[in-house]
């Protein structure tokens, strides 16, 4: 229901109000004016052919995070490719200058559902990674209704999130409602989520120092690896078994 109403509102608001404060950002520099059709959701590049996988984050840090996983993507799924979009300006310089051959970036669409649902439809992405706990309704509903598997990656809940988050529990629930499995950052996010689709990934780290990659192999020996369900069979359907016995 929550859902519903704001993209009622943001269609009726926009060009009242929200037009308003996106000019003002362009004015102060804070929008890059000669990419700023990607924030209405019309691309100038066309989608690459085979599978995409698509990397959400907020900005420098979250982008900065996505490096190894982005690089191990591409080695694991050579016929796919990943589409990496954020919100600022820095941040879209810095992975236009980092990523590698086959992955590319976008910058995120206002988050109205005329662009967002624009947006979903030219890209069409087999998968999507959402990193940290940027939540946008009216893309991440979009996404949904298009079941397309949404991973929440390295979801994080700080103390202020979370007590915002019990004064609009229903809120909360329906946000997370629309994504296939979380992975959590600890066990206490795990549990402010309260949400059965998650479970404790840890931090994604660019660098580790030998200490902690002796540490993370230990907890990886004492439990199973596991791969999140969504990811599996998008990219490793079942085989068939042969008929000849």
């Amino acid at each position: 229901m929550f859902i519903r109403i704001y993209n009622i509102l943001i269609r009726i608001l926009y060009p009242l109000v929200i037009k308003r404060y996106i000019n003002k950002r362009k004015q102060n520099g804070k929008e890059d004016l000669k990419r700023f059709n990607e924030r209405m959701g019309r691309p100038q590049l066309k989608r690459p052919d085979g599978k995409l996988i698509w990397l959400h984050g907020a900005s420098v840090g979250e982008s900065l995070s996505m490096l190894p996983l982005i690089n191990r993507l591409l080695d694991l799924y050579p016929e796919a490719h990943v589409m990496v979009t954020t919100g600022t300006i820095t941040s879209a310089e810095l992975m236009g200058k980092r990523l590698p051959e086959r992955a590319f970036h976008q910058y995120i669409p206002i988050d109205n559902p005329v662009f967002t649902t624009r947006f979903i439809r030219h890209w069409r992405p087999d998968l999507v990674l959402w990193f940290e706990s940027d939540l946008w309704p009216a893309m991440l509903s979009g996404i949904s209704r298009k079941n397309i598997p949404l991973i929440l990656v390295n979801g994080r809940i700080s103390n202020k999130s979370f007590k915002r988050w019990q004064q609009f529990d229903y809120i909360s629930k329906e946000l997370l409602g629309c994504f296939t499995f979380c992975l959590g950052q600890s066990e206490e996010d795990a549990y402010r989520a309260r949400s059965g689709r998650f479970d404790v990934s840890g931090q994604l780290e660019i660098r580790r120092s030998p200490a902690a990659d002796r540490r993370c192999k230990t907890r990886r020996n004492r439990r199973p690896n596991r791969q999140p369900p969504a990811l599996e069979r998008q990219f490793n359907p079942p085989r068939r078994r042969s008929q000849n016995r």
